[in-house]
């Protein structure tokens, strides 16, 4: 069964090209507040280097891929900025 909202791929199939939809890969699932913990925690002692924190902290391995690690740190500052707006006005 395809989703409605699955990415459309163009492929090869008895020498004609078609569209198909695929399934997504991976179940988006929310950070805990111990994965966000360990991340920070690992921010704190390797600085960006996504992979190693991935090796390095056990708090964030389930399942997580180092641009997963990326874009949750970039949430978590995003959401600091805006905080740090609101309190300043």
């Amino acid at each position: 069964m395809t989703s409605a909202h699955a990415p459309l791929v163009r492929r090869p199939v008895n020498g004609e090209v078609v569209t198909v939809r695929t399934e997504s890969a991976r179940t988006r699932r929310p950070y805990s507040s111990a994965e966000v913990e360990a991340l920070v925690a690992g921010y704190v002692a390797h600085g960006p280097q996504w992979a190693r924190i991935l090796r390095n902290s056990a708090g964030v391995s389930n399942g997580r891929t180092s641009v997963d690690l990326k874009d949750k740190w970039r949430v978590i500052q995003r959401r600091r900025m805006k905080q740090g707006a609101v309190a300043a006005t």
